[in-house]
């Protein structure tokens, strides 16, 4: 029996509860007294939710940890009351979890999240996104104990550094070349170059080394974007140790060049790959994954500034390719888009906001072209300005600010096949003008007329 946004009140209901949901945060919203109350009643429960209880507190996770004892599902990300003392508890008592939600636990550290990793033999999903007091140190446990991972989140933990993650040792002909490699990695480059100080505890981690029977051969979805202290270490070491991943986000990890994309590209099973931002990743690289990654559906390239034309050219080809986000690229032409519109057939989703190159005729090809493509974001394109293309764009946010964004053109569904016919219509104009030597004035209805 499952419950969303209510508590079981009768006897009867709480017995049978195995489902739990609570994510709503309005007027009604239960607090954490309730919760206390009903959970000693609830000995089936198996799934949890608890994000639109704000205010929930430590004292009433244990409770849940001991009264549920079938507990196998556990989401709790943004209640900033809950603290070690609860974690530590939890990792002790609720050893069957398989599935941990703690994003934006702000006050967690990193002793939590290593017994998490040692004491849940089971685990197969754990998101810690937005934790900003974790270091490296817990992160090797999660690699080390967590065998049967299968989903992390580790976005926005701005600490972490390659330390966090296996190390693959550099192939040396002799022995000597492979310890000063080691050894350089040890000394991770520290903020302070004056030799002021002695290197920390956690710079002077030993680098990650396992064997190469240790894999995380079950883990599909990682998510390390906004890491802004990795570097391609780190990504060699992921794809090597974790070679099955099939979701890879990469985004904001500012430091990563090439050499990352070229490990990504070993990722045979790789379906979905986001990595905006990140402003040393070039055409090379994306060629490099385009040419090995051939079952990518979904790709975020976005804002990487140092992209052209020919790393849309490449991804166009790729012939499962779904969505394609390549919005703030200052580099892209016309050019990309013609070459999608005869080669990208399964696209359905673009992105190419902020590209200001683009004219309104390559988007016209584009979307006549592109017969499954269902949405469009074209925001802060100058060409878009064109009378009559405004009411075919969905409304904007309450929080948009067009005098930073640009004008907003966002095209859903129905709305992407009318602005096609729009087109196709102002098109039809256009050639009759220059048949019959008019003027063309440019019309923002659908009336046929030349003036």
């Amino acid at each position: 029996m499952s419950f969303v946004n209510r508590l079981p009140l009768t006897q009867k209901s709480c017995y049978d509860v195995t489902e739990l949901t609570l994510t709503q945060n309005d007027d009604d919203t239960i607090i954490d007294d309730d919760l206390a109350h009903i959970l000693p009643w609830c000995p089936n429960l198996e799934s949890v939710c608890l994000t639109g209880v704000p205010d929930l507190s430590d004292p009433t996770v244990v409770l849940l940890a001991r009264s549920a004892r079938y507990l196998s599902g556990l989401d709790i990300s943004g209640c900033t009351l809950v603290t070690d003392v609860a974690i530590l508890e939890l990792a002790s008592i609720a050893t069957e979890l398989e599935v941990v939600r703690v994003n934006g636990l702000t006050t967690l550290t990193d002793p939590s999240v290593s017994a998490l990793a040692r004491s849940l033999t089971n685990l197969r999903e754990l998101e810690l996104s937005d934790l900003h007091l974790l270091t490296p140190l817990s992160i090797r446990d999660v690699w080390t104990f967590a065998m049967d991972l299968q989903r992390l989140k580790l976005a926005n933990c701005v600490h972490l550094t390659d330390k966090a993650f296996p190390y693959v040792p550099t192939v040396a002909s002799e022995r000597s070349a492979s310890l000063v490699s080691l050894a350089s990695f040890a000394q991770e480059e520290s903020p302070w170059t004056d030799g002021s100080r002695p290197p920390t505890w956690l710079e002077t981690l030993p680098p990650l080394i396992f064997s190469s029977g240790h894999k995380l051969a079950h883990l599909r979805f990682l998510d390390v974007s906004n890491c802004p202290r990795l570097t391609d270490t780190a990504i060699v070491g992921i794809v090597t140790y974790a070679p099955r991943i099939q979701h890879l986000n990469l985004s904001a990890c500012v430091r990563l060049t090439d050499a990352a994309a070229e490990s990504v590209a070993t990722l045979q099973h790789l379906h979905v790959l986001a990595m905006s931002y990140v402003d040393g990743l070039t055409d090379s690289g994306v060629v490099s994954i385009v040419r090995h990654c051939t079952k990518l559906r979904s790709v975020d390239i976005s804002y990487s500034s140092s992209l052209t034309d020919l790393a849309i050219l490449e991804l166009a080809t790729l012939h499962q390719l779904q969505r394609l986000a390549a919005s703030g690229l200052p580099r892209l032409t016309d050019n990309a888009l013609l070459f999608m519109a005869e080669h990208a057939e399964s696209l359905e989703r673009l992105h190419v906001c902020q590209c200001r190159r683009l004219t309104l005729d390559a988007v016209h090809i584009l979307v006549r072209k592109l017969a499954k493509l269902e949405h469009l974001s074209a925001s802060g394109v100058p060409a878009l300005r064109r009378a009559g293309v405004e009411r075919f764009s969905d409304k904007p946010s309450s929080d948009y600010d067009s005098r930073k964004q640009g004008l907003h053109r966002v095209f859903n569904g129905a709305n992407v096949a009318a602005l096609r016919q729009f087109l196709d219509k102002e098109q039809l104009r256009r050639q009759r003008a220059e048949q019959q030597n008019i003027i063309f004035v440019p019309r923002a209805d659908d009336i046929e007329a030349l003036y």
